[in-house]
């Protein structure tokens, strides 16, 4: 078994942006980010934990949102067709346009 640190390490280190959300349906709280997730998104880990990812990225599909519940319910990972979500650049305004594959994978067993 990984040591947690082990863990903690892996991810923070993986090269795509990986987010961790917490089942808290309608909320899904953001629990951790790593670095290439804050960097595709112009913000920091500090300004993303605990806050409600859809009042953080309020544009997000209302897909992703029904993916999330149905890969709670099936306990079953999910993938995807590509979603355009433009990022906010800095605190000028601008918008930088993204286009992002999301797969939601589940950590039920």
């Amino acid at each position: 078994m990984l040591d947690p640190k082990n863990i903690e390490a892996i991810f923070e280190g993986l090269p795509v942006k990986c987010i961790l959300l917490r089942v808290d349906s309608p909320r899904f709280t953001i629990a951790d980010v790593n670095d290439a997730f804050c960097l595709a998104v112009h913000s920091q880990e500090c300004n993303l934990i605990d806050k409600v990812t859809f009042e953080i990225f309020p544009k997000i599909p209302n897909v992703l949102k029904s993916s999330l519940e149905l890969v709670i319910a099936k306990k079953n990972s999910s993938k995807m067709a590509v979603q355009k979500y433009d990022t906010s650049m800095d605190a000028t305004g601008d918008f930088n346009v993204k286009y992002w594959i999301q797969e939601i994978l589940s950590s039920f067993k």
